[in-house]
């Protein structure tokens, strides 16, 4: 009767320690599927504020919060494409002097918005001053960069969740922009 004790409770451990595995598996994929519609939530959020802004002034404060708030980021450039230049066009939270016109093409800046691929700093802290280039894609042309120059202090590094959601930003601002110069009269539906 002793053995046949000792095999039952052999099972209920080999059972409990598949139970625990299996509770294990379950949380890390509710704590991934809660993260993953955060990241949604804020991808809402971010094009919301930036489609529903009817002014050039008003879509760059959006930005200008979206970054903010959502990837945690204060110091921020907006280059748009100018010829064979790359102009900033807005500057936030860094002296103006920090943005310089850069040549189309060069320097990390140049390149990402020529070649539309985003470029992001091991170590938001160090180098050039530069977290981030975005590419800024309108019909999946380049038209310009979104520069990001630092992070918060509480944000060592960006995210995968703050990448999706700056190549969204590069994607939709640009979309943004045009229609905020556009006539409101010349608007169909």
């Amino acid at each position: 009767m002793n053995t046949e004790a000792a095999r039952c409770d052999d099972r209920l451990q080999e059972q409990l320690a598949r139970l625990q595995a299996e509770t294990r598996e379950l949380r890390a994929k509710y704590f991934a599927a809660e993260r993953h519609q955060a990241s949604l939530l804020s991808s809402y959020v971010a094009l919301l504020r930036l489609h529903a802004s009817l002014g050039r002034d008003e879509l760059l404060l959006a930005l200008q919060e979206v970054l903010a708030s959502l990837v945690g980021c204060e110091q921020a450039a907006v280059y748009l494409r100018e010829g064979e230049l790359l102009r900033p066009v807005a500057v936030f939270g860094v002296p103006a002097e920090q943005a310089p016109v850069i040549v189309w093409g060069q320097g990390r800046v140049g390149r990402a918005a020529a070649t539309g691929a985003p470029d992001v700093a091991e170590d938001a802290g160090a180098g050039d001053g530069i977290s981030a280039c975005v590419p800024l894609l309108l019909a999946g042309a380049p038209v310009g960069a979104l520069v990001l120059f630092g992070l918060l202090s509480q944000k060592p590094a960006l995210e995968p969740a703050d990448l999706e959601l700056l190549e969204l930003l590069g994607t939709h601002f640009p979309i943004a922009l045009r229609a905020t110069s556009t006539p409101a009269g010349s608007l169909s539906a």
